[in-house]
C-alpha cells in the first residue's frame, strides 16, 4: 500500500471517529500499529491524530481516554516511545508526539493504583457525624481505588510512562528547534502540575484525627484535581518524596530557561 493510499484510509477512520467516538475501542489500536512504519507522512499523522485525540476537543469523554491508554499493558505508550525514538530526523512528529506525551501524562498519573485503607479512623467521631459528613468522604477517596486492576498493571503502566519522561527530558536536552522545545517545557510544566500537591480550599477544613492523606484530599479546592494529594504516601510503585523533589528541579530548571529566553519560551508557560 502506497502511503497516499495509507493516509487516505486514516482521514477516513478519522472522518469516522469524529462522528461516533464508540469506534476508537476498535480503530485506535489499528492506528498505533502503524507508528513504527518508516513512512514520514504516516507518523506525522500518527503523532497529530493522538494529540487530538486526547485534547480537550476530542469526542471522547475523560473515562473512555483512560480506557484506551490502559488497554493492551499501555500500547499507546509505546507507540510514543516509538515516534520518540525514531522520528528524531522530523519535528513535526516529535513535536506533536510530545504535546500528546503532555495530555496523557496526567491521565495515567490519576490511574495510578490506590490502595484503599482498611483502618476505619472514623470511629472516633459521633455516629451521626460518621454517616452524614465522613463516609461520603471516604467514598469519594477510596473510588480512586479501582482505577488499576492490580499494583501490576500499575507498576507496568508506571514504568512504561517514566521512560516517555526520561526521552521527552533527553530531547529537551539534544533538541535544536524551537517547536520542539516549546513542546517539551509544556510537557515539563504538566508534569510539575501533576506530581505537586494540589491547591486547597482555606475554607474546608477536616479533623486531624482522620487519615492525613484523606484530610489533604477533603481539602482539595478542586477534587477533580490531577495532581499528587490523590496519591497515598505508601503507595506501591510512585515515591512521592522524589517526585516532588523532581518537580522542584523541574521548575527551577524551566524558570532559569523562561530567563534566558523570555521571548521565545514564555507564551508556553500558558498551557
Amino acid at each position: 500500500m502506497s502511503s497516499a493510499e495509507r493516509l487516505a484510509q486514516l482521514k477516513q477512520a478519522d472522518d469516522l471517529l469524529a462522528q461516533d467516538a464508540s469506534h476508537y475501542p476498535a480503530i485506535f489500536p489499528v492506528v498505533l500499529t502503524l507508528a513504527a512504519q518508516p513512512d514520514v507522512p504516516t507518523r506525522r499523522w500518527i503523532a497529530a491524530f493522538l494529540t487530538r485525540t486526547f485534547s480537550a476537543r476530542s469526542s471522547l469523554d475523560a473515562e473512555g481516554k483512560e480506557a484506551l491508554l490502559a488497554r493492551d499493558h499501555g500500547a499507546v505508550l509505546d507507540s510514543l516511545l516509538t515516534l520518540l525514538s525514531e522520528g528524531n530526523g522530523d519535528a513535526a512528529v516529535v513535536k506533536n508526539t510530545v504535546l500528546s506525551s503532555s495530555l496523557i501524562y496526567p491521565i495515567l498519573f490519576q490511574r495510578m493504583y490506590v490502595p484503599r485503607c482498611p483502618c476505619v479512623p472514623c470511629l472516633a467521631f459521633p455516629f451521626f457525624f460518621f454517616f452524614l459528613c465522613v463516609l461520603p468522604l471516604w467514598r469519594e477517596y477510596a473510588e480512586l481505588g479501582v482505577r488499576c486492576k492490580n499494583s501490576s498493571e500499575a507498576s507496568l503502566l508506571w514504568g512504561k510512562l517514566t521512560q516517555v519522561k526520561a526521552r521527552v527530558i533527553q530531547i529537551w536536552d539534544q533538541s535544536e528547534n524551537e517547536g520542539v522545545r516549546i513542546a517539551c517545557v509544556k510537557f515539563i510544566e504538566k508534569v510539575i502540575a501533576t506530581q505537586t500537591p494540589g491547591i486547597k480550599d482555606p475554607r474546608v477544613s477536616i479533623s486531624p484525627r482522620t487519615a492525613p492523606k484523606l484530610m489533604d484530599f477533603a481539602q482539595l479546592a478542586d477534587r477533580s484535581d490531577i495532581s499528587s494529594t490523590i496519591v497515598p504516601l505508601n503507595h506501591p510503585v510512585i515515591h512521592l518524596p522524589a517526585l516532588e523533589a523532581e518537580s522542584q528541579g523541574f521548575l527551577d530548571r524551566l524558570l532559569s530557561v523562561i530567563l534566558e529566553k523570555p521571548m521565545s519560551l514564555q507564551p508556553a508557560v500558558l498551557f
